[in-house]
């Protein structure tokens, strides 16, 4: 392991100036995300907390955005959309964090500049406590190297932009606290540290389920550290394990969880989808850890690697091989830390496989990752550890090594600092199109025929709440398909919208709210938001053609039928019945 002399019985004043600037550098790139105007579930979170939102939810709940038996209510406000299942439920349980939104907003009312700022902390605070465990686990110039890398790690720019993931900064935080506590009380024998470890993650817990994410590292610990009996590592992990559990199943009891979507996908509740959907996602995952590639495939990288599930495999093989070289001299306990972090960081990735691939859910696995790499970048810097053997495998390993410093310690940064820019910028621009895009006053129900963004599918309304603009009692998307939409009226109050590119509900987005293996059967009436939706035609289990009736004329006073665009909503004349139009792909407003 690394040794008292090479990690130091004391912190040394220039693994504190590293840190400061560390945490200076990266604040710095992430300093434009601060104007970043409030965004998606930012929207649903001021409402619950103005006591806007259409259901009530209290004062710790404000990321129950949906609950089972809340269908049709949030349909008939176009909270949810007109296809979502019936069985749906998008609900987390995060007091602590739903404390934290709340107590943003009694200090600082509707400004965001605070709350950003007030993200930011808990940021720094997560990288604080991550230079502290890598400092634990390698020798001291590398731990350096590490809180670097993690610090321009660009997974942590959308939680510090996005106020609603902030909850991911505050549950790393204690949960990484109660990571050092363990190891302390493993190493050291102090007693206390035991307490420490449960109130730590217990803390983590009530900040939400990315818990479970720094809990792998106290699993891994045992699993490869830790020399005692098996037993014994057993009963070592129940500090840490039991408040998680305890909190994350009394959640369960009560009811919060996901269900009935495509894309939140419960492995209690549906093993088989959850199984085939990690398939996907942790290779993903890995390659945004490894070869700092947008999970999304989004990214310069994604553009010269690809996006296949091989590359994220690869990347993790490749890392693998290239510690095996560069470690293969190194003192075997040391070997052993180094083992820990990386099997930590991907055991890490396990609890956030149930949501959508992105780069925020790395928050925490990014630790493990950060610690594995920096022994590669210190290995080409030519520090203690640096592959020295000549031949072919050694120098593939150097090779290895300067990739990893140039994509961690250039292409990382440069990631944080575009991306930064862009979702201020991006969401700037979106909500002004949308305020642009406010409708007269009068208009009681607006009619999207297709949408091309989740701001624009749930939240227009409650941007216009926010800006005391006139908002319609019903508001409805009838389609998120990327390909034109033939429309045809067929009478005043009845249209029929057929796809001519891809089916509808194929999307990320429109699955989210109905899983695949739960189709809409054709001629099954779907209610809500006024109107009732039938499918005509399915084609591959999806729709091909809809059929939408909707409860009055949609020529009649109060209603604005609209199509979105790049530019805002743009209102759009109906054809005379048995007429019919082409609507072009939607646009995302701003972008």
């Amino acid at each position: 392991m690394a040794t008292e002399r090479e990690r130091g019985p004391r912190v040394a004043g220039w693994e504190l100036a590293v840190l400061a600037g560390a945490l200076a550098l990266g604040a710095a790139l992430r300093w434009p995300a601060l104007a970043t105007p409030r965004y998606l579930d930012d929207h649903a979170q001021l409402a619950m907390i103005e006591g806007a939102w259409p259901l009530p939810r209290a004062g710790l709940d404000v990321f129950a955005f949906a609950r089972r038996g809340e269908r049709a209510a949030l349909v008939d406000t176009g909270l949810l959309p007109w296809w979502t299942d019936g069985r749906f439920s998008l609900s987390m349980g995060r007091p602590l964090a739903s404390a934290l939104a709340r107590a943003d907003h009694a200090v600082f009312g509707r400004g965001v500049r605070g709350p950003h700022v007030h993200s930011l902390v808990w940021w720094a605070l997560a990288v604080s406590a991550a230079a502290v465990l890598l400092r634990a686990a390698l020798p001291r110039r590398t731990a350096a190297v590490a809180t670097v890398l993690y610090a321009l790690d660009a997974a942590h720019t959308l939680p510090v932009a996005w106020l609603a993931n902030r909850s991911v900064l505050v549950a790393t935080f204690f949960g990484l606290v109660g990571t050092i506590a363990h190891v302390r009380w493993r190493e050291q024998r102090r007693a206390h540290m035991a307490a420490v470890v449960t109130v730590a993650f217990g803390l983590s817990a009530l900040a939400g389920e990315y818990a479970a994410s720094s809990l792998a590292y106290v699993l891994a610990w045992e699993l490869i550290v830790a020399r005692d009996p098996a037993a014994v590592r057993l009963r070592a992990c129940l500090p840490a394990v039991a408040p998680v559990a305890l909190v994350f199943g009394t959640f369960r009891a009560l009811g919060y969880g996901a269900s009935g979507s495509g894309q939140y996908i419960d492995p209690l509740g549906q093993p088989q989808a959850f199984a085939l959907a990690a398939a996907g996602r942790m290779p993903a995952l890995l390659a945004d850890a490894v070869l700092a590639r947008a999970a999304d495939g989004a990214s310069l990288v994604a553009a010269v690697v690809g996006n296949g599930p091989v590359v994220g495999v690869a990347a993790l093989v490749a890392l693998v091989g290239t510690l095996a070289v560069v470690t293969r001299a190194m003192d075997p306990a040391l070997r052993r830390r180094i083992a820990w972090l990386l099997v930590g960081g991907v055991m890490a990735l396990v609890p956030v496989l149930p949501s959508i691939p992105s780069s925020r859910l790395l928050v925490a696995s990014g630790v493990g990752f950060a610690g594995a790499l920096a022994v590669l970048v210190v290995g080409v810097l030519a520090l203690p550890g640096a592959p020295r053997a000549q031949g072919a495998l050694a120098w593939a390993a150097r090779g290895a090594c300067l990739l990893a410093a140039v994509l961690h310690l250039g292409v990382a940064p440069w990631r944080t600092w575009t991306e930064a820019r862009f979702v201020a910028d991006f969401v700037r621009r979106d909500r002004a199109a949308l305020v642009r895009s406010a409708p007269p006053a009068g208009t009681d129900r607006m009619v999207v025929l297709a949408a091309g963004d989740p701001e624009t599918l749930h939240y227009p309304t409650l941007v216009w709440r926010e800006e005391g603009l006139p908002v319609p009692a019903r508001w409805a998307v009838l389609s998120m398909t990327p390909s034109p939409l033939l429309l045809v009226r067929l009478d005043a109050n009845t249209l029929d919208l057929r796809s001519l590119g891809t089916p509808m509900l194929t999307t990320a987005m429109e699955t989210m709210y109905r899983a695949p293996w739960r189709p809409l059967a054709v001629g099954q009436p779907v209610r809500g938001a006024g109107l009732v939706a039938e499918v005509m035609e399915r084609e591959g289990g999806y729709p091909r053609q809809v059929r939408f009736r909707f409860d009055r004329d949609l020529d009649a006073p109060g209603t604005l039928v609209v199509v979105a665009t790049a530019n805002g909503l743009v209102p759009l004349r109906l054809p005379p019945v048995r007429g019919g139009t082409v609507i072009p792909p939607p646009g995302v407003p701003g972008l």
